[in-house]
């Protein structure tokens, strides 16, 4: 039984330190990154009594997922498993002050922060936010220009980093500046995929925390496609709250009718969908040279209480990193469509269908 246990949050000072008990151990479902964070744990055990030197270890990652698939969680985890403390820093944390020079001077304090207390992982959320200077333009060009330019002052190894881990999240790979991830700065990316059925059954376990331990939660793991790892848990708080308000225990009827079935999708959408999916693949491919990982489909449509969901979607890799025009390709690319487009046509056809039928 995956168990997270309780986690605290204090602030202080330019970032935010959090002291959480959960390890890399307990979060199902993260791929390449749980393994890279066991890697990097085992060469900072390694680096702390000098077996190693800095220069062999891993010094930072980029994590590109959709939102809510746990990154900030990961950051928590990677910390406990590295025996480090974590502090969290981000654009809109940094600028809360909204002036230039206040922005700079807490984007240095948390570096400097993270610096106090090697090794240190230093978890910089949404960093796609301080965007390109390839691509600004106008008024605040400068403005920008200076915040990113200090962002890369302190992610240079030779600028005193020693110790520090750098891990940023990302969601939007084209608004990142290309100098984030030359070689030396954050050159390591990492895709957080959506749960697939297997995880998202454990990450109800997780959620449930104890709960239906003797029930088989395969059947509403594979309806919940399309949902994220905040969307399971959100799902089980609200299904908690409403037993209770109901005075009994939840039970496993309360999480399926969250969730309305719609149907299968017709063979001509599903084929017009396949078409669709194999383009977006295609045309990136020839354009951009990457790698095709995924094409997925899918079969049927189920309502989900709190994610959009899509019919299909097509997950790239690709061999550089992100090209300095503004129209590059980044590394790795997830591209969703069909989405309530996609629902909004597959019901009509649905509703047409009905009509034809009633008229016969």
């Amino acid at each position: 039984m995956l168990e997270i246990a309780h986690r605290t949050l204090t602030r202080s000072g330019g970032g935010t330190t959090i002291d959480a008990q959960p390890t890399l151990d307990d979060l199902p479902g993260l791929g390449e990154a749980t393994a890279w964070g066991k890697d990097l744990a085992a060469d900072l055990a390694d680096w702390k009594p000098g077996r190693i030197s800095w220069a062999d270890v891993d010094r930072g990652v980029l994590l590109i997922e959709d939102p809510g698939t746990g990154k900030t969680t990961f950051a928590r985890a990677l910390a406990n498993s590295c025996c480090a403390p974590l502090v969290v820093g981000s654009l809109d944390a940094w600028q809360a002050a909204r002036h230039l020079g206040d922005l700079l001077e807490s984007m240095r304090k948390c570096f400097a922060k993270a610096r106090k207390q090697t090794p240190c992982i230093l978890f910089i959320d949404e960093i796609d936010g301080f965007g390109s200077r390839t691509t600004v333009r106008g008024d605040n060009a400068g403005y920008q220009t200076q915040v990113i330019n200090c962002l890369l002052e302190y992610l240079d190894s030779d600028e005193g980093r020693e110790g520090v881990i750098v891990v940023g999240a990302y969601n939007h790979p084209e608004m990142l500046d290309p100098a984030i991830v030359r070689a030396g700065r954050l050159d390591r990316i990492i895709w957080i995929p959506m749960p697939d059925t297997r995880t998202r059954e454990q990450i109800l376990k997780v959620h449930l925390c104890g709960d239906l331990i003797d029930e088989d939660l395969g059947p509403i793991a594979r309806l919940m496609d399309g949902m994220s790892s905040a969307d399971l848990e959100k799902l089980i708080r609200d299904d908690r709250r409403k037993a209770k308000r109901e005075h009994h225990a939840l039970r496993l009827v309360d999480l399926s009718s969250s969730l309305t079935r719609i149907e299968r999708l017709a063979d001509d959408v599903l084929m017009r969908t396949a078409v669709h999916e194999a383009g977006h693949a295609l045309v990136r491919h020839i354009l951009c040279g990457d790698e095709i990982l995924l094409i997925e489909v899918r079969h049927e449509i189920v309502d989900l209480p709190s994610s959009g969901g899509h019919l299909g979607r097509v997950v790239m890799g690709g061999a550089s990193v992100p090209a300095t025009g503004q129209g590059g390709c980044p590394q790795r690319h997830r591209i969703d469509s069909g989405g309530d487009r996609g629902r909004k046509a597959h019901l009509r056809h649905h509703h047409d269908r009905q009509r034809r039928r009633a008229r016969e």
